[in-house]
């Protein structure tokens, strides 16, 4: 650990500092991923401009003072971490949104859509799952330009490789499949958010019809965000699922869903995660944990994915989706309700 720590050290803080606006970026987490969400951060620093000063702000609840350590300990003139609680701001949802999970999902992946409202006075930042491993430098992403959009992202790999995901993002979510993007890395422009009320929607919708979904928050941020999306390049959200673009020009890697190089070898990109895995103090531990992961919990990853695409074959039949809701929606009310004045093409299907 603090082999790393003097390499980020002298990233950091050598040469003349300059003034410079503090990027914010938060991840959502529970204590089983807070080892994942120090190795990404750790990614981030050792990758930073000498000159940038980072706010890290860690969503999550109930983490022993012990564990917390991980991350406390990348802070310094230039670095702060924070962790913020967010259970109390959706304790009237939880049992709603606890029905829209399925298989490894916790409520925390929910609260990046909270952040907007946690945070006031802020008007754009960036949010990372924990399962990312950063290659270029973030004040990067943080300084696109997202225009009057709310948010910038890329699009999901994962869903364009995958006919029966493309029809399900189409037919039930209602979003075009060359639209539909991955959640988990996002530049978030706090400020639109809250004047198009992303939140309140989110909630509203979640009370009135809590849809079944095949990924919860992320349908909910596509169907909200539909025609107001800054779409980045691919390099900003790689994942191991096709070697199909220049390995240098990877800016940042996502080991989204079961492509865990912590459970399987041979998986795309994995160097990079043991590259700043290995400086841990919990490495070892993930060592071990690799070599313990079962043949049974294997069966499971391959079941889950078997499952997934059967869901996503269901839910298009389900008489309550994103799709048909919005499409029913044709009086006022009900519009407003569920803020779908603000898509362009629902005001042509009102016409």
């Amino acid at each position: 650990m603090k082999k790393l720590l003097d390499k980020i050290s002298g990233k950091v803080k050598k040469g003349t500092i300059k003034k410079a606006a503090r990027i914010p970026v938060f991840y959502a987490t529970d204590e089983n991923y807070l080892p994942f969400a120090a190795i990404s951060m750790s990614s981030v620093l050792k990758n930073c401009d000498k000159n940038d000063k980072y706010d890290f702000y860690i969503l999550t609840e109930n983490i022993p003072q012990e564990k917390k350590k991980y991350l406390k300990s990348f802070e310094s003139e230039n670095v702060k971490v924070r962790f913020v609680s967010v259970r109390n701001k959706i304790k009237g949802l939880i049992t709603d949104l606890e029905k829209s999970l399925r298989d490894y999902y916790t409520v925390s992946i929910f609260y990046r859509l909270f952040i907007p409202s946690l945070f006031p006075l802020m008007k754009k930042a960036i949010y990372l799952d924990s399962d990312t491993i950063i290659r270029g430098n973030l004040r990067e992403l943080y300084d696109t330009d997202i225009g009057d959009n709310i948010l910038a992202a890329c699009r999901d790999e994962a869903v364009s490789n995958c006919p029966e995901f493309i029809d399900y993002v189409e037919n039930a979510v209602g979003v075009p499949g060359e639209k539909y993007f991955n959640s988990g890395v996002l530049v978030m422009n706090l400020a639109k958010m809250r004047e198009e009320r992303i939140e309140q929607k989110f909630v509203d919708l979640v009370k009135r019809y809590n849809f079944l979904t095949v990924a919860p928050d992320q349908d909910y941020l596509n169907f909200l965000s539909l025609d107001k999306v800054r779409y980045l390049d691919k390099v900003w959200d790689k994942m191991p699922c096709a070697d199909d673009i220049d390995e240098e020009k990877i800016k940042l890697i996502h080991y989204n869903m079961c492509d865990k190089p912590w459970h399987y070898d041979g998986i795309l990109y994995e160097k990079y995660f043991w590259i700043y895995a290995e400086e841990m103090p919990f490495y070892d531990e993930l060592v071990l944990r690799k070599k313990n992961y079962s043949e049974e919990e294997k069966k499971r990853d391959t079941a889950s994915k078997i499952a997934l695409v059967q869901k996503a074959k269901s839910i298009i039949n389900e008489e309550k989706t994103f799709k048909k809701i919005m499409d029913k929606s044709k009086d006022e009310a009900e519009r407003d309700f569920c803020g779908f004045d603000t898509f362009p093409r629902m005001q042509e299907a009102l016409k």
